[in-house]
């Protein structure tokens, strides 16, 4: 009974031997170093410290080339919308036209342009967010334009010749729609830089020709065709012409 007892005990602890002897050996994996797990972590997003600013105060850096002063102010409205709206004054003492007939030769001189701007649109940011992208945008323009010069008359074709000089204001109205293409950047969430262009088309809306002169019927005036400045081939009471700018602001 003994010798049977001894025999199963010496089969089974051969067995475990065995099975043991089958299970691979694996060595404690050690921890990984700061450096490997710094390695296999993915880049944290980029996460603002301040909320977006909602408001923008922007100076147009062009407008000095055209004598004139422009101004906008921009509120965003959501992450992909913004509302903007914009004033200028222009002042400056241009060429005129100068008009003639076959009775007449007149002539123009002294002339001067003085212009009231205001222009509101709004923007679509299609790649960017929170006015920082790339937008599209809708516009208006209204300018109520006041244009002066000395008109000059001298009658040739009657004898004595005569020639007389008065000056003559008109003021145009007009009425701008365009649409405008642009990449806005905001810089640390107080600085924004923008550049823009795109086509605009102007209508008259009313005109004031001056009546009150004794001179006047012998005038032929260019109506309102009339064009302020040859050197500014955009700025006309009517006509298709470009609109671009230039901005910086602040934002607050």
């Amino acid at each position: 009974m003994k010798k049977l007892a001894l025999l199963s005990a010496t089969l089974f602890l051969g067995f475990c031997l065995s099975v043991s002897a089958q299970v691979e050996y694996k060595p404690k994996q050690q921890d990984k170093t700061y450096e490997q797990k710094r390695e296999e972590t993915p880049p944290a997003k980029k996460i603002r410290t301040e909320p977006p600013k909602d408001n923008i105060i922007k100076i147009n850096l062009l407008s000095p080339i055209y004598s004139t002063l422009m101004l906008f102010y921009q509120r965003n409205m959501s992450e992909e919308n913004s509302f903007q709206v914009g004033v200028g004054y222009m002042s400056f003492d241009g060429f005129g036209t100068s008009s003639s007939n076959y009775y007449n030769s007149n002539y123009t001189s002294n002339p001067h342009t003085e212009s009231f701007y205001f222009t509101p649109e709004y923007r679509y940011t299609f790649s960017g967010s929170f006015m920082d992208g790339s937008f599209i945008a809708p516009f208006l323009k209204y300018s109520n334009m006041t244009y002066s010069a000395d008109y000059t008359i001298n009658n040739s074709n009657i004898y004595p010749y005569t020639s007389y000089t008065d000056r003559y204001t008109f003021n145009y109205q007009t009425l701008g729609i365009g649409i405008c293409l642009g990449q806005q950047y905001i810089y640390k969430n107080k600085v924004s830089l923008e550049i823009y262009a795109g086509p605009v088309y102007n209508m008259l809306l009313s005109e004031k020709i001056p009546t009150g002169s004794p001179n006047y019927a012998n005038h032929n005036f260019p109506s309102n065709n009339i064009e302020i400045d040859k050197n500014i081939s955009n700025i006309n009471v009517k006509s298709y012409g470009i609109r671009a700018g230039f901005t910086v602001g602040f934002l607050f």
